[in-house]
């Protein structure tokens, strides 16, 4: 019985920090005129590749520089990168994940960087365990 409260109340506190604010509602907010010019551009570049079948990579991007065409490099850079990664986080979620969660997952001090490696580390843990559980052979014994 005691298993079943502890259970029930580490849902419900998880359910309640998971969904508790929506303090970035403008994630996915875009502005269509930026995204429409964005797609002018990639489709100068595509008739520039298309009329060129042997240019190289060099070749496309003394085209892209020449022509102006706004190179947003930095921009489109990965959401988190490996420079990113916060190691401490990351063995927190890896070595000990429980623990982890609250002096990382929840706590509200920590940054965002800390947090995606938190969950970085305790996604590595169980996929690593998933194959090693999936590779180890079944003995029964009769």
């Amino acid at each position: 019985m005691k298993k079943i409260i502890l259970l029930t109340a580490v849902t419900l506190f998880m359910a309640a920090t998971a969904f508790g604010g929506n303090s970035k509602a403008d994630l996915f907010s875009y502005d269509k005129k930026e995204v429409q010019s964005d797609f002018k551009e990639i489709n100068k570049v595509e008739q520039y590749v298309s009329a060129h079948q042997d240019a190289t990579l060099h070749d496309v991007q003394t085209f892209y520089d020449v022509n102006g065409l706004n190179n947003q490099s930095d921009e489109m850079a990965l959401l988190f990168d490996l420079d990113d990664m916060e190691w401490g986080s990351f063995a927190w979620g890896f070595c000990c994940w429980p623990v982890g969660f609250f002096v990382v997952g929840i706590n509200d001090s920590k940054s965002q960087d800390e947090k995606t490696s938190y969950w970085i580390g305790t996604g590595t843990v169980v996929l690593l365990n998933g194959i090693t559980v999936l590779a180890t052979p079944t003995v029964y014994t009769y």
